[in-house]
């Protein structure tokens, strides 16, 4: 066995490279009859190329000869030939290999269109060579596998091609076979190839791109004017042809003409990145809306307007100037549509807008197949909530305001769609000083509206009537709300403030120099009237007069008293007393929620109990604290929660309280806002 001397490591031993082929030699002599040759590879039957030569001798002998192309496997340890007689008799000869395993060295790329035919020639001089390759049915080998055709190509034909020529590095070749796919567009139901068309504005037209005979995976955009166009894209689809490896893609959109020139769809391979392009040039020509509505609908309410066409499908609508959105087939949210059929062979598209708004605003536009579209312009009014606050005066209707007193007035703006400005009117003229406006902030219920406040320092005139807040909105519309005065006070009157304890007993007066007339009381609006110690306003229980002066008697003083008492001698207001209720800031300390504590509490050694400090007043309450043995605690001091009404603030505490021998007194310490601190404490008897 013969086989290249370069590479021998011992007496019969070789080492090999899996990327490169050798040319091996077995020779069988001194036989007088036939002698056939067979190889092995670690004890299998080699499958290759041979060669087998057979020459008469001298002496009537003959001389066998046997040649493979051997391609080294990283697992092959022996190769063995074995030369076999007619007698069954046979001589075996063995090589050890061992295969070293390398990367290869040489990688070539070459490409083939789709349906072309292929020759790769793997040929070496005086030695064997051979082409390793996929088997595909359009794929043969010719000069004993040296030379390979490729009978119109096809993708399955990609991939490696291995050239092993004897004693050379395998060169791998990588096939890539490009498919060119024949590109046709046309509009509307025509067939064929189109190169230019006439369309006009305001239409709806449908243009069509197949891209036949295409290598998939593929897909198919569209651009007009060179953007990106995608209104009414259908979904790609793939019909099977009779190339198995070949599909036709097909692709439609909704061509809605404005200025444009040209069309041009684009087939593009995913994998290869090669692309290929077919243009349609366009004379557009401008024709006028024979259609168009107007539509109202306020902020929040629902609205519908609908659209009729014939061919069924043949329909499109957008929102906004330059196509924004797509309806149905771009989601705006909040609108659906739902199709009707009619008795007459037409078809209605309803558009259903609810809770409406300000981004609903604006043009649809029902785009029908071969007939002029019908354009709907939406107006979303925001009507915002406006609100005059007049301080110290909570009856809008009833103002009476003194002369030369200043007056702080604030309009409230809630749910208003900006820009907006804020505008005041005194007796319906417009003033500018005086008036401070604050930013706006966005509104909590409504994400596109937003809410503000405007100051209004006022000082009144003898003859003002009203005061008018107005918002405008920047297309012209307007919301206002107005507080009417009731009377500007001009003469002298007598203005008392009280602040009175709760649960006080508390006198009213009021003088008159000649009391000729008689005396009566109001309370806010209402007359205080009284029968044997029974009045019509609570814990008053009787209304004195003697002479020049008159006095209201309180019991048991509360919130429902709180008001504006006002005294009349006769038809002439003569005195008004502000009275406001103040509870002083008070420390109740309980077991629990069942009774107050005395001075001296019994407690048992080692138990535990639920204390509640409960503090009121009419200021607020800085904190509320536990003491024992004269020091602060804070633990087993539960969560303090806070109640307010209009008038009492409430601060109340828990202290989970484990009696000890040392502990002598238990205090509770409320702080009030004007650091006054007022402190209820117990003393501790141990049981």
């Amino acid at each position: 066995m013969k086989f290249p001397k370069k590479l021998r490591n011992g007496f019969n031993e070789y080492q090999v490279s899996n990327q490169q082929s050798y040319q091996i030699e077995c020779n069988a002599t001194g036989s007088n009859h036939n002698v056939s040759i067979s190889w092995a590879i670690n004890n299998r039957t080699y499958i290759g190329r041979e060669r087998v030569t057979s020459i008469t001798g001298d002496n009537n002998t003959i001389h066998t000869e046997s040649v493979i192309l051997y391609l080294p496997n990283i697992d092959d340890r022996e190769i063995s030939c074995r030369a076999t007689g007619q007698t069954n008799s046979f001589v075996v000869e063995q090589l050890t290999v061992s295969v070293c395993d390398e990367t290869p060295k040489q990688l070539v790329s070459i490409s083939a269109k789709y349906g072309d035919t292929l020759t790769l020639s793997c040929e070496a001089s005086e030695k064997m060579a051979i082409w390793d390759f996929p088997i595909r049915e359009n794929t043969k080998t010719r000069n004993e596998g040296e030379i390979l055709h490729i009978y119109s190509v096809k993708v399955e034909n990609e991939g490696e091609y291995k050239c092993h020529k004897a004693g050379e590095t395998t060169v791998a070749t990588s096939l890539t076979v490009q498919v060119i796919p024949k590109l046709a567009m046309s509009v509307g139901d025509e067939e064929g190839f189109f190169h230019n068309v006439t369309v006009f504005t305001h239409k709806l037209y449908k243009v069509h791109c197949s891209s036949m005979q295409t290598r998939p995976p593929a897909r198919i955009s569209w651009k007009i004017n060179n953007k990106n166009y995608d209104i009414g894209l259908k979904t790609l689809n793939r019909t099977n042809k009779i190339d198995a490896d070949t599909l036709d893609y097909h692709s439609t959109i909704f061509f809605i003409p404005m200025r444009d020139t040209n069309i041009s769809c684009t087939a593009r391979g995913h994998h290869s990145g090669m692309e290929w392009t077919t243009s349609l040039f366009i004379e557009t020509f401008e024709k006028s809306l024979e259609l168009s509505y107007n539509i109202s609908v306020f902020y929040g309410n629902n609205i519908s307007f609908c659209c009729d066409y014939v061919q069924k499908d043949d329909i499109l609508w957008t929102f906004g100037k330059n196509y924004d959105h797509l309806l149905p087939s771009m989601h705006l949210e909040g609108v659906t549509e739902l199709k009707t059929s009619g008795f007459n062979g037409t078809e209605s598209s309803c558009l259903y807008v609810v809770d409406t708004k300000k981004t609903h605003e604006g043009r649809y536009t029902c785009y029908r197949l071969n007939e002029l579209a019908v354009k709907f312009l939406l107006d979303v009014k925001v009507t915002p909530n406006v609100e005059i606050i007049f301080e110290g005066n909570p009856d809008l209707n009833k103002v009476a305001v003194y002369r030369f007193k200043s007056y702080l007035v604030r309009c409230l703006v809630t749910g208003a769609y900006p820009p907006f400005t804020i505008l005041w009117k005194i007796n319906g003229i417009g003033i500018v000083n005086g008036v401070f406006n604050e930013s706006s902030k966005r509104n909590g219920n409504a994400a596109d509206l937003f809410d503000s406040t405007s100051r209004l320092e006022y000082q009144p005139n003898e003859n003002d009537r009203n005061i008018t807040c107005i918002v405008m909105n920047s297309h012209g519309s307007c919301t206002e709300s107005t507080t009417h005065i009731r009377e500007v006070i001009t003469f002298d009157e007598e203005v008392e403030t009280k602040h009175l304890l709760h649960g006080s007993n508390v006198n009213l007066r009021c003088k008159y120099s000649n009391a000729v007339e008689k005396f009566h009381w109001f309370f806010d609006s209402i007359r205080i009237t009284c029968v044997e110690r029974k009045c019509n306003h609570p814990n008053i229980v009787g209304i004195t007069s003697t002479g020049n002066e008159t006095m209201i008697s309180i019991t048991n003083l509360n919130a429902g008293n709180e008001g504006r008492y006002s005294c009349y001698h006769g038809l002439e207001k003569i005195k008004i007393i502000h009275v406001t209720m103040k509870v002083q800031l008070g420390v109740y300390l309980m077991p629990g929620i069942k009774r107050l504590y005395p001075d001296t509490v019994e407690f048992y050694e080692g138990s535990q109990y639920i204390l509640v400090c409960i503090a009121n007043s009419t200021d607020d309450i800085s904190s509320l604290q536990w003491q024992v043995n004269g020091v602060y605690v804070s633990r087993d001091v539960f969560t303090t929660t806070v109640n307010s009404s209009l008038t009492v603030r409430q601060l109340i505490s828990q202290y989970h309280y484990t009696s000890v021998i040392s502990h002598l007194t238990i205090s509770c310490v409320a702080e009030g806002e004007d650091e006054t601190i007022v402190t209820q404490m117990v003393k501790i008897h141990r049981k």
